[in-house]
């Protein structure tokens, strides 16, 4: 085995496996685990929480203290009655908790002091005894800490007696919950798997109200199934595989039986074959090469094909030749010469044979082709007579090719007319749209104008009357403002909307090329054409960058917009009540991309393909000329030099895509 080969099977072990462990032993280990680490730190907690109010219980004792110490000492030091000042602090001092006690002139002389220095820990706090507005000394506490520390410590003991008795209570109780609810089952799970291993597949695993174990039982149940259909398909591509190898002895024995059947088809054929090596040598040939040469098989066979063939063919047989030896079939045709100096002219079909080496020899196919030559030479003297025939009728034929040009550019010139006529009908429409648009603002400032004007003449009148108010004056302002107001906004909305038509309906008429911002032109076509679609249902979107500058021909674009729209508007919303446009534009490799979607009723296959034929039309009877979608596909193809083609099936709307060349339709900045 090489090295590869171990590599290989070193890396299909399986991984050493870790040390299993008890799922019981770790569960227990977790639980306790998280119950002490609870319990320590409410404990802490607990402590901190207790010392905290301990020394807030110490204040406010030592605040008592000497609240009462310094009324009590008042007037003895007011009199500075030393005896009463010793009595009365003796008196406070034999409390246990008070370890130090101070009583201290205004002047600095202490005159009572009591401090207990081994004990350290103490809450030291003083007040100042106030007579008659002043302080004439203070006094000094500090109680000690050290029986409420002992009193939490027992606590704190007390508590952790309690959490070892729990956690012993909690490993018996959790090992038997576990055991009873978890290993038991498990057991019980790993037995039926072991049996349904050995191949028991109808081993029932038992039942478990726990929801945990009945899913991953369900789940291998669910295994066990496809387990058992993968045998059983494995069993069927055994079969299969057992009946494949029936199958190709079957065919090992015929390809031997069409062997045997192809010598003998080629013994008996009246058609030359014959099998070479690389160096032209013949290996084996027919009954039928050996007539066409004129030899006997023992006479051809080891001998060279080039001394069959005179001068002449041998250097056509060369060069086919060469051309086999590279692995190429060929066709072509020789002149054989036999012993008594004849020749037969025979048409070669060669192919190469190969083995692992490449191209071993080669295999042909030869007919004797000598009374086909004799019948093409019968033949080349008819053509000569019939040459002048033909010349004659070229003749004939030219003077009524010349009629016929005649009647094309005829009908071209029709069509040109019948396209212009359609482009001034498209005219026409957006004229008939610009006046309905138009007429709705320039409406309301003729009536915004009349309003001010009667609101004018009547402040004119109650001028000439002598009657104006200081309120009528305002009021007419009010007016005289809304009014100009509308009239103005309605003005700008007019002027932009005849500005719009105008631009439209001037790139329509004509064929100039200039620099413009595509999404707005597109938007100023479609409020050209909003007068078609206002009042119905119909939405149209556009999706085109705002910054997008073309360099191009905006009356093809507009014409071609506007056919798209009339196209969806007439034809694919027939019946549709909501109908949606949309139109994409992209740049995409130096190309701009539009893509327009209608949701209309779609095509079939048949108006599909002759969508862009001239005159074809399904509204025929409606006055349709079937010219629109003809402009538009000469547009695209010619004037923006891009290409157009459209996807359609009833019921699913129709999809038109359109690709024009920046450098010709027009550049993009």
């Amino acid at each position: 085995m090489d090295k590869s080969s171990q590599e290989f099977q070193e890396s299909r072990r399986p991984p050493e496996k870790k040390a299993a462990r008890s799922i019981t032993r770790d569960l227990t280990i977790g639980l306790v685990l998280v119950v002490v680490a609870v319990s320590v730190a409410a404990m802490v907690f607990n402590y901190v929480f207790l010392l905290h109010r301990s020394d807030k219980e110490l204040e406010k004792e030592a605040g008592d203290y000497l609240y009462y110490l310094a009324k009590s000492l008042e007037l003895p030091l007011w009199n500075l009655d030393e005896t009463a000042v010793g009595k009365i602090a003796d008196a406070y001092a034999s409390n246990d908790l008070i370890a130090r006690l101070r009583v201290v002139e205004e002047t600095g002389r202490v005159l009572y002091s009591r401090d207990e220095p081994e004990d350290e820990d103490l809450l030291v706090e003083s007040r100042s005894i106030i007579r008659e507005g002043r302080a004439i000394g203070f006094v000094e506490v500090g109680l000690t800490r050290r029986p409420s520390r002992e009193q939490n410590r027992r606590v704190l003991l007390s508590s952790l007696g309690t959490l070892l008795v729990i956690v012993l209570a909690l490993v018996g109780m959790s090992r038997l919950l576990l055991k009873s609810y978890v290993k038991r089952p498990i057991t019980a799970l790993l037995w039926g798997i072991e049996r349904i291993g050995r191949g028991d597949y109808d081993h029932a695993l038992g039942d478990t109200d726990k929801r945990e174990l009945r899913t991953i039982m369900e789940r291998f149940r669910h295994m066990v199934g496809q387990v058992r259909d993968r045998e059983e398909s494995l069993s069927e591509i055994n079969r299969r595989l057992e009946e494949e190898i029936e199958r190709h002895r079957n065919v090992e024995k015929k390809s031997l039986e069409n062997e045997q059947r192809v010598h003998m088809l080629l013994e008996t054929a009246n058609e030359g074959f014959f099998e070479l090596d690389s160096s032209a040598l013949v290996r084996d040939v027919n009954p039928e090469m050996c007539h066409i040469f004129g030899r006997s098989k023992e006479e051809v066979l080891g001998k060279s094909l080039f001394d069959f063939v005179d001068g002449e063919n041998a250097n056509l047989l060369l060069k086919e030749m060469e051309w086999i030896n590279q692995g190429e079939k060929s066709s072509f045709e020789v002149a054989f010469r036999r012993p008594d100096n004849s020749e037969v002219d025979c048409l070669v079909k060669s192919a190469p044979l190969f083995d692992i080496r490449g191209v071993a020899g080669s295999f042909a196919m030869v007919s004797d082709i000598t009374e086909r030559k004799l019948a093409e030479e019968k033949i080349r003297r008819l053509n000569a007579q019939l040459e002048h025939r033909v010349v004659e009728r070229t003749r004939q034929l030219q003077q009524a090719n010349s009629a016929l040009q005649e009647s094309l550019g005829t009908l071209r010139r029709a069509q040109v007319q019948l396209v212009q006529s359609e482009k001034m009908a498209a005219l026409g429409d957006l004229v008939a749209g610009v006046a309905h648009e138009i007429n709705t603002p320039v409406g309301i400032g003729v009536t915004a104008a009349s309003f001010l004007e009667e609101r004018t003449a009547d402040l004119a009148r109650k001028f000439r009357e002598k009657s104006v108010r200081e309120s009528d004056l305002e009021k007419y302002l009010a007016t005289a403002g809304e009014a100009t107001t509308t009239i103005l906004t309605n003005l700008k909305r007019a002027s932009g909307l005849i500005k719009s038509f105008k631009q439209v309906a001037v790139d329509q008429s004509t064929e100039e090329r200039r620099r413009f911002f595509l999404r707005k032109y597109i938007d100023e076509i479609l409020l050209s054409l909003r007068p078609k679609y206002k009042r119905t249902g119909h939405t149209i979107s556009v999706n085109c960058p705002e910054d997008l500058e073309i360099d191009s021909y905006p009356g093809a674009l507009s014409q071609i917009v506007t056919n798209l729209v009339m196209n969806s508007l007439i034809h694919g919303f027939e019946g549709i009540e909501k109908g949606q446009i949309r139109l994409d534009v992209s740049v995409y490799r130096d190309n701009l991309m539009i893509r327009y979607m209608d949701s209309g009723k779609g095509m079939d296959r048949e108006t599909l393909k002759n969508l862009f034929v001239p005159f074809f039309t399904t509204k025929r009877a409606q006055g349709g000329t079937g010219l629109g979608m003809h402009i538009v596909y000469n547009l695209v193809t010619q004037k923006l030099g891009g290409k157009i083609a459209a996807a359609s099936t009833p019921g699913n709307g129709t999809v038109f895509s359109i690709l024009i060349p920046m450098q010709q339709g027009g550049g993009a900045s």
